[in-house]
């Protein structure tokens, strides 16, 4: 039975609500960073959405009934943005007004006692940690920075410390930022079945293999507790950082997974399973913003892919946008907030379309449906989302499409298993748990191994030329891969041949590296985690402490320095089989007279480091090597003695000639 006419109209794209939806979030953004902009916005608005209905109603009889009804359409269209508009500068400026009438407020720019909970789990960062943090009686956020001592506090703990009180440096309702001082005290540790389900299922994680460890909890309930520095980074250069967060792709996989086990009843019994499973989820991840976020536009998302139908998807895709900065007005400040926004309109309008087009080409017509989806959804995502990193991030991964092909098999089964041992953690089936963290671990080590592999095979773009380039080369290819798809997948083909054939030449002969001139007497790599001296021919004197091993002749019961270098280390120094080189692992709590080198944990220690060398050290240091350098610090770092610092742990091999000079690796 076919829909009735008026219902086939309307089945195209619906887009009344879009515009309401743009100036929403173009208001919140303006009323946020410019507070007294709301004072000009909400009265115009308020009176557009009060006088132009009264006008029409008054005037619209001279015209004639077809008139008057087209005209009330073309009203509504005018009427729902602008209260929108107001509705959403009210609410905003009324936030922004009582955050900066708290008493925290008042304090900015000095210390203050501050008793404050946390929304997220801590982030290990170059200076220590971050995280966001909520206190009572200041709306909306408040990012927390803080020393190691902050990642062993969970989310939802309640905590209290001396913090500096400084003004938000990115625009938020809060307008403030806290830097811990001392001791961070727990009041209150987290309660209730979430917090008992994400501790069963981290511990429970920990007997992993190294990977999935810390991915599995990450994907299944955007727990990142055992993220370190690097592993964070590693995610974000290959463009999977979005797995490791509570994204909408988490909703629509585990909503669907429910829907499709109970494909077999009906749409009423479906919608309702899904609903419990959508509470449960909520209940368990939290019903911060960012969550919010994620199960709106998760629905959404699979909504369009279920139902098939665009028009509507956008509909309620606008809707969701208006309600959730009616609720957060942080999140139109948000990089995440745009990026799900992006990504779900992408998925909406071009995943199936282009996936209906790939299925029609000889290359993929015998693929799985499923298979060509998952491409098509991929391609959809990284193409609409470019733009947004580009003018909001500044950085584009190169990479992060390949990487997100590799990996999105395995997505699936990580998430839907990690969820399923989330509900077994809620009713104590420790066992269960267990067994389904294990099923998982396989594709957990795959996404994990795809990360790590792709994060350091080409830099991202970050140049503003180099942005606009890579926007136009993608959409170029997107525009040949629906215009021709046949040729597209072809020429696609090739380039990655022609891509993996060069890499591979490049990786064999360690093209990629730069090489060190001849002549070096001392060069520090940094080997597991540990930085390693490297002495150029036989040393004389003894060590001070630590290890040495001869290339020609190696103890093998020696553990203080690693029994063979890196192959990154080994080209850069062009240390070949013929030399004689000696390796000695350092430590940072004394320095090598010897060889003139100290070792510091960062450059902010030297003054500390040469205060406290030992009295028979009499001779100034020829280098000092940090074993951590943050991205803030300068790539070349000479003390007020002319004395260099350099850092192999970011930078790669350092070398250091006899007449004083540095090679940086470059």
């Amino acid at each position: 039975m076919s829909p009735p006419s008026d219902l086939r109209a309307r089945a195209g794209l619906d887009v009344r609500l879009v515009p309401a939806a743009v100036l929403a979030w173009a208001t919140a953004v303006a009323v946020i960073m410019r507070p007294e902009w709301a004072i000009v916005v909400a009265p115009c608005a308020i009176v557009t959405a009060v006088v132009l209905p009264w006008a029409w109603q008054r005037w619209s009889w001279r015209w004639g009934r077809g008139a008057v009804t087209s005209g009330w359409r073309a009203i509504a269209t005018i009427l729902v943005p602008a209260v929108s508009v107001a509705s959403v500068a009210v609410a905003t400026r009324i936030r922004i007004a009582r955050a900066r009438a708290h008493e925290l407020h008042h304090d900015i720019g000095r210390m203050a006692k501050v008793q404050l909970r946390l929304v997220t789990e801590p982030k290990a960062t170059e200076f220590g940690a971050s995280a966001k943090a909520r206190i009572e009686g200041l709306p909306g956020q408040v990012t927390v920075f803080g020393d190691e001592s902050l990642l062993s506090v969970t989310r939802d703990t309640v905590v209290e410390s001396t913090a500096g009180i400084r003004a938000a440096k990115r625009p938020c309702i809060s307008g403030v930022q806290l830097n811990l001082r001392g001791d961070v005290e727990v009041i209150a540790p987290p309660q209730g079945l979430a917090a008992d389900v994400r501790q069963q299922l981290f511990d429970s994680a920990q007997n992993l293999p190294f990977g999935p460890d810390r991915l599995i909890p990450a994907m299944a309930i955007g727990d990142e507790r055992g993220f370190t520095l690097a592993d964070g980074d590693m995610m974000t250069a290959s463009g999977l950082s979005h797995l490791s967060a509570v994204s909408g792709a988490n909703v629509a996989l585990v909503v669907g997974a429910v829907v499709a086990v109970f494909s077999w009843a009906g749409p009423r019994v479906r919608v309702a399973v899904a609903a419990v499973a959508l509470y449960g989820f909520v209940a368990i991840v939290g019903t911060e913003p960012s969550v919010l976020r994620a199960v709106v536009t998760g629905c959404i998302g699979l909504l369009a892919i279920l139902v098939g139908r665009a028009g509507q998807a956008i509909a309620a895709l606008s809707a969701g946008i208006i309600g959730l900065i009616l609720l957060a007005p942080d999140l139109s400040v948000s990089v995440g907030f745009a990026l799900s926004v992006a990504a779900t309109a992408g998925l909406v309008l071009l995943a199936e379309p282009l996936a209906r087009r790939l299925s029609a080409t000889t290359v993929m017509g015998t693929w799985p449906a499923p298979a060509v989806r998952a491409i098509a959804v991929s391609i959809a995502a990284h193409v609409v989302t470019m733009p947004v990193l580009a003018l909001l991030v500044g950085e584009i991964s190169h990479i992060s499409l390949l990487a997100n092909l590799l990996a999105a098999p395995a997505v699936a089964p990580v998430t839907i298993a990690g969820s399923l041992a989330a509900v077994a953690a809620a009713l104590h089936l420790n066992w269960l748990v267990s067994a389904l963290l294990w099923c998982a671990a396989p594709c957990a080590w795959w996404i994990y191994q795809v990360a790590r592999l792709t994060a350091g095979i080409v830099a991202p773009a970050t140049g503003t030329v180099t942005l606009v380039v890579s926007c136009t080369l993608t959409l170029t290819c997107l525009t040949t891969l629906w215009a021709w798809p046949r040729l597209a997948l072809r020429a696609g083909a090739c380039a990655a041949v022609l891509a993996a054939g060069s890499h591979a030449v490049i990786w064999v002969f360690g093209l990629d590296i730069a090489r060190a001139p001849q002549g070096w007497k001392l060069a520090a790599c940094a080997e597991k985690n540990q930085i390693v001296l490297i002495h150029a021919g036989a040393v004389e004197g003894p060590f001070s402490y630590g290890a040495s091993v001869d290339r020609s002749a190696r103890d093998p019961d020696s553990t203080s320095a690693p029994t063979s270098l890196s192959r990154q280390c080994r080209i850069a120094l062009r240390i070949t089989e013929e030399m004689t080189w000696h390796a000695q692992g350092l430590d940072p709590a004394v320095d090598n007279p010897t060889t003139g080198t100290v070792v510091v944990e960062s450059p902010s220690y030297i003054a500390e480091a040469v205060s406290g060398r030992v009295p028979q050290t009499r001779s100034s240091p020829q280098w000092f090597v940090a074993r951590e350098c943050g991205p803030r610090v300068r790539e070349i770092v000479i003390t007020p003695e002319h004395i260099p610092v350099v850092c192999p742990q970011r930078d790669g091999p350092q070398a250091l000639y006899s007449n004083g000079d540095v090679w940086r690796g470059r």
